[in-house]
């Protein structure tokens, strides 16, 4: 097992504490999936890991690295063959889980010794990378029919994040209404969203400059990194959710004219500003439906 002895970065928690996992753990919007609470469990970035107490039961979970993957392609097998030498599938069905296109396999393979395991793999949709999960141990361990029961329900529970008609945690970093007909990507800490129609697009993340200020020239560069020609019309400081903000307004382009509202939040004087930028051509920002979607997602948004 290629197990790193030192796991890092943990959603929700300081960066080295494990997670209390006896709900449904949510690894940066990507997916959901039980797991019991006396195992240890990190996250970093999309990425978990988890062990049961006595080091017998190891799980890991991710998206496929090949955004393109399908769930028949190679990937799905490679992702197993990453974790365990000499794999051997013995079952490989495709099957729902919970609503949602599923690929379930068992084998065997080595990690210092012989193992058994249990492989599934996602695809919550043509816009989104499979997510997959394997969970392995001994075979003694993991036929013991307590280990089983633990196993069948970290396999149902299992699933891709809900559709997007709420508040969208980006990996704890911040919360934002996005409509559920929207397409919605995290990485990280950067959630990228655009509207079914393409006509509207929003981009949200913290700076990189952990020490910038509203009024730095950072907030202007979150926007000029996503449209060229940008030029502000309206720049404005006032309280969102008691919060200072910065509201900013104004043209770019990104084949073809632009209109843009962006806003910038600093949650208290030790954390970085988190920006997000929604953008779309003149008419379609300007557009009643559109303008309240784009009033309700600013109102939404927060630093959590």
């Amino acid at each position: 097992m290629r197990w790193c002895a030192t796991l890092l970065g943990l959603l929700f928690l300081t960066a080295a504490a494990p997670v209390l996992a006896d709900t449904q753990v949510n690894a940066c919007g990507r997916y959901s999936i039980w797991v019991p609470d006396t195992w240890k469990v990190m996250i970093r970035n999309e990425r978990l890991t988890a062990e049961s107490p006595d080091n017998n039961l190891y799980l890991i979970v991710a998206p496929l690295d090949d955004q393109a993957a399908d769930l028949i392609d190679d990937d799905v097998v490679d992702f197993i063959d990453s974790e365990l030498d000499s794999i051997k599938i013995t079952s490989d069905r495709r099957q729902k889980l919970g609503g949602v296109e599923a690929r379930v396999m068992e084998g065997t393979g080595t990690d210092e010794s012989e193992m058994f395991f249990r492989a599934v793999a996602l695809d919550p949709s043509q816009n989104e990378a499979v997510i997959e999960m394997v969970v392995y141990g001994a075979p003694n361990d993991m036929k013991r029919p307590a280990n089983k029961a633990i196993i069948d329900r970290i396999v149902g529970s299992f699933k891709p994040p809900p559709q997007a008609d709420k508040l969208i945690n980006g990996c704890g970093r911040y919360a934002i209404w996005v409509p559920d007909t929207w397409k919605v990507t995290i990485k990280n800490e950067r959630l990228t969203a655009e509207s079914r129609d393409n006509d509207l697009y929003m981009i949200v993340a913290p700076l990189e400059d952990k020490t910038a200020d509203l009024l730095d020239d950072d907030v202007g560069d979150f926007i000029d990194a996503e449209l060229d020609n940008m030029k502000i019309t309206s720049d404005q400081r006032e309280k969102l959710d008691g919060l200072e903000a910065r509201i900013i307004e104004g043209t770019g382009t990104d084949d073809g004219d632009m209109f843009f509202r962006a806003v910038a939040l600093k949650p208290d004087d030790d954390g970085g500003i988190i920006a997000m930028l929604i953008y779309g051509a003149p008419g379609e920002m300007k557009r009643p439906a559109n303008r309240a979607i784009i009033d309700r997602i600013v109102r939404s948004f927060r630093p959590m």
